[in-house]
């Protein structure tokens, strides 16, 4: 492992990486469990480490490319956990994404040879302190040890990390430059700047924002996620954006359109719209003001501002975006005004409301619009609506059309008329003690009572034919569950992690049983299963640490011993 051959990639790993590529490519693959060192023989011709090749190789510590190597493949090495890769004075090009995610990487050395590089290749390396182009190469520099990698004939900054000093030559910030580094606290931008890319800062630690009057384009995203900023403010000659009044945003001057706001921000009451993402992440914002003039707000705005705790909408809005105020978790009002036509996919979900009121001018909720909001006490829909109802007064959001429960809350009373429960319908309603599912409905949705901690025993009847994977999920408290006999699978989680289940009668019907569906039923003594029974999933018992019996049929036990792991057979009961 000493000499460096030209067609042989070293690397360091806590274990052997294998992947379609080496086995297409390699002459031979050898690995050292002492010293953790892997080394893998190329065939001769072999020029490109393809797509994807070494890709989510978490294992990964060092690696070295050979010189027979002169193009790196997109998404050669993303989300590996690499610290350190020594790129070869043979390499050409960089594809898209080469190298995204890669958390770990720490130092980056471009050598003469590379001639391109792709989008986002260094994107999301968050552990980026050491940047150096070889000062041979003629399309790309790190000027003035900047620590940043340069496009040398358009003097646009592509890469760069929490230890650049951006050049004052510098005419454009390139799309996702800076991502996800969060360590990045403070970053000047030079007057010379003019454009700056899509999320080129996004989810960065930068404090405070200067935009210089040079600047005519911010890219949609460029500093989302900022979380921690507390300052914002545009050079008063910028004939494009401006900030007027401290008010701490940025507003596009000729749409009147605020695209980034943070926690200090108050805004100015001739703003007409908020852009998409424009306070999204903003986690220590407790409180905006929304002036009259604004006629519409982007999708994912005000997501993820955990410290959000009420919002009065405009009355110009007509529509609440996808996503608008998603994972909001500490947001619990908001008036949905009689204006309001639409709500858009997850515009409120993982929310903290309590209450939801849905007038009669609303004719569209999208899918998982109230998901996880699991302190909901009450629901409420305008008798007026064509479209949904809460009839009976079953504090629950129903689509009147269909039957279909789409939301409930911990005081909620299915009518005899559901035919459907939703995905997420009761997700995270931890003050749900008790529910009865009418003999109405046929089909229980995916994760429709993820997490319901409160929920202790539920009696599920024989009309219902179909239960999504992790329905109960994570129903910490339950004690009992009365399957249907009408149900022919029980499907992957269904179970996982009801630690207070202690035994479970699966009926006649079914015929398979998904993956890891008992995964973590740590209270869980006995199960029952029928001979209907021909397909059992991965670990379906892993974690269950007090099961005794798996209870058979007589005379059947050769059959289960087929299906069930070994590790179980100990436990396995003809009776």
């Amino acid at each position: 492992m000493n000499n460096v051959s030209p067609n042989t990639i070293y690397y360091n790993s806590f274990e052997m990486f294998d992947s379609q590529w080496i086995d297409e490519n390699a002459v031979s693959h050898d690995y050292d469990y002492e010293s953790n060192e892997g080394v893998i023989v190329l065939k001769d011709g072999v020029t490109e480490i393809a797509d994807s090749a070494f890709a989510d190789s978490i294992s990964f510590r060092k690696v070295t490319i050979p010189s027979c190597i002169t193009k790196i493949g997109p998404g050669a090495f993303a989300g590996s956990g690499i610290e350190c890769v020594t790129i070869p004075d043979s390499v050409e090009e960089i594809c898209d994404g080469a190298f995204f995610q890669c958390f770990s990487l720490t130092s980056i050395f471009i050598p003469r040879s590379v001639e391109k590089i792709g989008d986002e290749v260094f994107g999301g390396c968050t552990d980026l302190t050491s940047i150096v182009v070889d000062k041979s190469n003629t399309v790309y520099d790190s000027r003035y040890d900047c620590n940043a990698i340069i496009e040398t004939k358009t003097n646009k900054l592509i890469v760069g990390c929490v230890n650049t000093v951006i050049p004052n030559d510098i005419s454009e910030i390139e799309a996702v430059a800076f991502y996800c580094c969060d360590n990045l606290t403070s970053a000047v931008i030079p007057d010379s700047v003019r454009r700056i890319g899509d999320s080129a800062f996004s989810g960065t630690g930068i404090t405070s924002l200067y935009i210089p009057n040079s600047v005519t384009r911010i890219g949609e995203a460029a500093f989302c996620g900022c979380s921690n900023l507390n300052s914002i403010e545009v050079d008063t000659n910028n004939v494009v954006y401006e900030s007027p009044n401290n008010c701490n945003a940025i507003i596009e001057t000729r749409t009147q359109q605020l695209i980034l706001g943070c926690a200090n921000t108050i805004i100015p009451n001739y703003v007409k719209s908020i852009a998409p993402g424009a306070f999204c992440d903003c986690e220590r914002l407790e409180y905006i003001d929304l002036p009259e003039s604004i006629e519409s707000i982007g999708k994912y705005a005000f997501s993820g501002c955990t410290s959000l705790t009420s919002v009065k909408i405009p009355i110009n809005i007509i529509e609440i975006e996808d996503g608008t105020f998603n994972k909001c978790s500490r947001l619990a009002f908001v008036k949905i005004h009689d204006s309001i036509t639409k709500i858009g996919v997850s515009a409120f979900y993982d929310c903290g409301l309590t209450e939801i009121k849905i007038p009669a001018t609303v004719f569209e909720i999208g899918d998982s619009a109230f998901i996880g909001c699991g302190g909901l006490k009450s629901i409420v829909v305008d008798h007026r609506n064509p479209y949904y109802d809460s009839r009976e007064n079953c504090n629950a959001l129903i689509e009147t059309q269909t039957g279909i429960l789409l939301t409930g809350s911990e005081n909620s009373v299915i009518p005899d008329s559901v035919t459907e429960i939703a995905t997420g319908a009761f997700m995270k309603c931890s003050g749900l003690k008790s529910i009865n599912i009418p003999d109405s409905v046929t089909k229980i949705g995916e994760m429709a009572f993820y997490c319901c901690e409160g929920l202790t025993s539920i009696n599920i009847p024989d009309s219902v034919t179909e239960i999504g994977q992790d329905a109960f999920n994570d129903c910490f408290g339950l004690t009992s569950i009365s399957l249907p006999n009408s149900l022919t699978e029980i499907s992957d989680n269904l179970l996982w992690q009801c630690k207070s289940l202690k035994s479970v009668v699966i009926p006649n019907s079914v015929e398979r049983i998904g993956k890891t569906a008992f995964w973590g039923c740590t209270g869980l003594e006995t199960v029952i299963i029928p001979y209907s029974v021909t397909e059992i999933g991965e670990d379906i018992f892993a974690e269950c640490d007090s099961l005794r019996e798996i209870v058979v049929p007589k005379g059947m036990r050769h059959k289960f011993d087929e299906l069930l792991d070994e590790n179980l057979w100990s436990r396995i009961v003809e009776r």
